[in-house]
């Protein structure tokens, strides 16, 4: 698609190290992460903030690789014994309307799998357009 072949130029221009010389490259990797992300709300945010905005408004970025975590090597959730649907939608709930929370243990009808955390991806940012437009 467009979006991913953008995402990937834009990555592969941030982790250019004749570019960005005195940067170590997992502060490139970030930094290509969190301009992909200013990218994204500006996209959706378009009708009433900037993109020039939202970059000032922007601090800082945190970005894990959790397949080069020893205790994780980027595993999943799975459900223990006597989890109930109740679980993961307590675990979708956002905060004061301000965190939200979107992966695979917070979908309440398929857990375990890529599709689900991008189902949650989705009701995530409807959730953020309901709130913000109401």
């Amino acid at each position: 698609s467009k979006a991913a072949d953008t995402f990937l130029e834009k990555i592969d221009t941030m982790l250019q190290p004749e570019k960005h010389a005195n940067v170590p490259l997992e502060q490139r990797r970030i930094n290509a992460a969190a301009d992909i992300v200013i990218d994204q709300l500006a996209t959706v945010f378009s009708a009433s903030t900037s993109r020039a905005d939202i970059q000032e408004a922007y601090m800082s970025a945190i970005m894990h690789d959790w397949g080069n975590v020893e205790t994780i090597r980027g595993g999943y959730m799975y459900p223990k014994v006597g989890i109930t649907r109740q679980h993961f939608s307590d675990l979708a709930q956002s905060l004061r309307h301000c965190l939200y929370f979107a992966g695979e243990a917070t979908n309440t009808g398929a857990c375990c799998t890529v599709q689900a955390a991008m189902e949650t991806g989705v009701r995530a940012a409807n959730q953020i357009l309901l709130d913000n437009n109401s």
